[in-house]
């Protein structure tokens, strides 16, 4: 991808004028789709972007160096909706302060069927280097055996 094109995805969308020069899409602190700069979802959805298509992140070898892709209706929009927009319509409002946004298998990129709120005690299952145990007929993940028996 060049870098342009990677530049147009991670910096908040602009209106270019005939002679080139960019014109901010926001006014008040607020980007034209109504969303504060500052909030959670908006921030979690930049950074997702920023690790992703950004070979100069510092999360970028774990992520889009390993082939983890953002679906291109989070990236680019949808029709007259922009891909911010489309994001929140998708994985709704964190529910609180404390939900990140995980994927559900970490093989696959971001989209709509492979992301959903979690705290990070439900994300602490969901990684590369943990496995799933069963004792007595239960299963659980590894680091819930662990809080379960006071590790």
């Amino acid at each position: 991808m060049a870098s342009r094109e990677i530049y147009r995805l991670l910096v908040p969308r602009k209106v270019f004028l005939a002679r080139g020069k960019p014109k901010k899409k926001y006014k008040n602190g607020n980007f034209i789709h109504g969303e504060a700069r500052k909030t959670g979802e908006y921030n979690t959805w930049a950074k997702m972007k920023n690790r992703c298509l950004n070979p100069n992140a510092p999360d970028y070898p774990r992520y889009g160096g390993r082939g983890i892709t953002v679906c291109s209706r989070w990236l680019r929009g949808e029709g007259k909706i922009e891909g911010y927009q489309c994001f929140l319509k998708d994985v709704g409002r964190r529910p609180s302060s404390e939900h990140q946004l995980e994927r559900k298998n970490n093989s696959k990129g971001y989209s709509p069927e492979n992301c959903k709120w979690a705290t990070r005690t439900e994300q602490g299952g969901n990684k590369r280097n943990n496995f799933l145990i069963t004792y007595g007929g239960e299963t659980l993940w590894l680091n819930e055996w662990a809080r379960r028996v006071g590790l």
